[in-house]
């Protein structure tokens, strides 16, 4: 690629990559010039995940429906606090600022610096608190 040059935009406009016409990864502006600078939210996996949260990853996974086909929004994967990453699986949330979610099924960690490993239907619902899964 000639210097210069880049996939992207120059504004503040998400950037979306679709395969067979549906969402498999959004980067979107985040932050501002007094805070945080330039941290992108990422957004990648089914078209139903949403991170939304100044440098918000999802990583991954999630689902439109159920394995029974089913629509089902409860099986997205969303972060939705600053710094908040799910890394897949499936119906997981990191909710607060610095919250984590590895992976597994319907896992939550809803306050700030939380952690779920994985496993399944596990909640870090405490401040700092880290569950490895189960």
């Amino acid at each position: 690629m000639p210097a210069g040059s880049f996939l992207g935009t120059a504004d503040f406009v998400p950037v979306e990559v679709k395969s067979n016409g549906v969402r498999a990864a959004r980067f979107a502006p985040g932050g501002a010039i007094n805070s945080y600078g330039n941290a992108a939210i990422v957004t990648l996996g089914s078209s139903a995940n949403i991170a939304s949260g100044t440098g918000a990853t999802v990583a991954g996974g999630g689902a439109t429906l159920t394995a029974g086909g089913v629509a089902d929004a409860s099986v997205k994967n969303e972060a939705l606090g600053d710094f908040a990453t799910v890394g897949g699986g499936i119906g997981s949330k990191a909710t607060a600022s610095w919250s984590t979610v590895g992976g597994g099924q319907s896992n939550t960690a809803i306050q700030n610096y939380g952690v779920v490993a994985g496993g399944r239907s596990n909640r870090a619902g405490g401040l700092a608190s880290v569950v490895s899964g189960g």
